[in-house]
């Protein structure tokens, strides 16, 4: 017999995981951005640009889930 506590813990635990892995493949599909910016044939002061703002996302979707995985843990 398990308890609430370790029924609402592992339901915790499932969330977060779901969470943490959408966040995986949020940043694995900015990363292939980045990989066909590379690739492309843009003119450097627009890949820059876009290099640029891509970097900014990456940091806003990183603080995005350190905050909301330190909220989780309250």
């Amino acid at each position: 017999m398990t308890s609430i506590k370790g029924e609402i813990t592992d339901i915790v635990i499932e969330e977060m995981i779901g969470y943490y892995n959408s966040q995986r493949m949020k940043l694995y599909y900015l990363e292939n951005e980045v990989s066909n910016i590379k690739n492309s044939s843009l003119p450097i002061r627009n890949t820059s640009r876009i290099l640029r703002n891509l970097a900014e996302r990456l940091l806003k979707e990183q603080q995005s889930v350190a905050l909301n995985l330190s909220s989780m843990e309250y």
